[in-house]
């Protein structure tokens, strides 16, 4: 019987998904990988600066307003609130951790609770990330097109 190599990433389980350790992620063409990359980074540097330099905060707020905003067609149009324990499961922040940003974020009024203690974006939270989503829709775009071109490089080599 084959021993297991204890030296092994073993995918742990968070919430509804599992984490795959990035070393067992496949491997991104170095042309490809540097192309989204340059592309993703002036993203990364907006969240950075809107977050005053946190940017454990702003995955938690992400997470509130894409839970809010991308299942609301579920729920007949209406934004769905969310709680610090799903987000500590879905993203595997330790849960204090959570609360302490999640306390911040209402402080800042950038998230309200409702009578639930559930958590909702405010629009003082739409002011702030305004920039980032007008920058959004271009970035995706230069994703899209550097992925093409990329395949298309690909396809002609082959």
């Amino acid at each position: 019987m084959d021993m297991p190599n204890l030296g092994d990433p073993v995918p742990r389980k968070v919430g509804r998904m599992d984490a795959i350790p990035f070393s067992m992620l496949p491997p991104v063409p170095a042309r490809q990988g540097c192309q989204i990359t340059q592309q993703t980074l002036p993203m990364l540097r907006e969240l950075y600066q809107i977050s005053g330099g946190d940017l454990t905060m702003m995955l938690v707020l992400l997470e509130v307003w894409v839970h809010a905003h991308c299942n609301c067609r579920s729920s007949g149009g209406a934004l769905r609130a969310t709680n610090g324990h799903s987000i500590t499961l879905v993203t595997g922040i330790p849960r204090e951790t959570v609360r302490r940003k999640l306390a911040k974020l209402v402080a800042l009024d950038w998230l309200s609770e409702n009578v639930y203690g559930q958590l909702l974006p405010t629009p003082r939270l739409a002011e702030q990330l305004q920039a980032l989503r007008e920058h959004c829709p271009a970035l995706i775009a230069k994703n899209k097109k550097a992925l093409q071109t990329e395949a298309a490089g690909l396809s002609l080599g082959a």
